[in-house]
């Protein structure tokens, strides 16, 4: 389990030192390598605690396993982009800046930061044909005007009773175990068309990666496995079109699907794949 997976682990109240304790667990037991760590959620960080969980991460053998830091929500999100600015030890401690629900935005300062950028928790809480047209334009936008490189969408799984707060977030709703019944909702597909195309390491493409008319375009490339390359299109429109240039000249296999038809507008996704 965990092929072509990058797993991303939150924070428990006893780390960093029972970190490895758990993470040991999760490769035994599940079979799973965490891949990269967050610190306390949407909760204001404190740069030492997160100097200190690198250093307890090293000396648990666990030099490979990244810090994702701060995964703030408030208006502080970006204050870990100028401390990372003023403290060399706090720069190397932190492998990715993770931040919540900026609406595709990011900072100056933040692009400029020297590693990348990712929305840590984002997504419209629901998995309707809303909550799909939403994710289709977020998962775009973030990085094409924010360069944000990965989304994490909560949240993944309504898992939880409809009388809690935020009834209905997921993109797959199974709230019935005493039944088995689960739903694959609209936004699933909306995600898939991302991530059935592109796999954790491929690029984006800033030169193919724009706003066009009534819409927005990304591609993707694979990592070069000798002088075999793969390359992902993925356009979210309702109007206009878009022919990609300087594309390689070896074939592509292309395809195109209308997710729904809003008031006479199509949303359309397309791909194109080196097979």
């Amino acid at each position: 389990m965990g092929a072509g997976f990058a797993f991303h682990g939150l924070r428990d109240w006893r780390w960093p030192f029972w970190y490895s304790e758990r993470r040991v667990g999760r490769k035994s037991i599940h079979h799973l390598d965490i891949t990269y760590t967050g610190i306390w959620n949407e909760t204001p960080h404190n740069r030492n605690w997160i100097k200190l969980l690198r250093h307890t991460l090293d000396r648990a053998g666990l030099e490979k396993v990244g810090v994702v830091a701060a995964d703030d929500y408030e208006g502080g999100g970006w204050r870990i982009v100028e401390e990372m600015k003023s403290d060399p030890e706090l720069d190397a401690a932190v492998a990715r800046v993770g931040v919540h629900y900026r609406s595709t935005q990011s900072t100056p300062a933040a692009r400029a930061v020297g590693c990348p950028l990712w929305s840590s928790e984002d997504g419209p809480w629901r998995g309707d044909w809303q909550g799909a047209e939403s994710l289709a334009r977020t998962l775009n936008r973030n990085y094409i005007v924010g360069k944000f490189s990965k989304t994490e969408i909560w949240s993944p799984v309504t898992a939880y009773y409809d009388s809690l707060p935020l009834p209905g977030s997921g993109v797959l709703r199974a709230n019935e175990p005493w039944s088995g019944h689960y739903e694959i909702q609209p936004a699933t597909w909306a995600i898939a068309h991302t991530t059935q195309f592109a796999q954790p390491g491929w690029r984006y493409l800033d030169s193919a990666c724009k706003m066009i008319d009534g819409g927005s375009v990304v591609a993707l490339q694979s990592p070069a496995v000798g002088s075999c390359e793969a390359f992902a299109l993925v356009r979210v429109t309702n109007r206009g079109s878009f022919t990609p240039q300087g594309t390689p000249a070896y074939p592509l296999h292309m395809g195109s699907l209308i997710l729904r038809q809003i008031n006479g507008i199509g949303y359309l996704f397309e791909w194109m794949a080196m097979r």
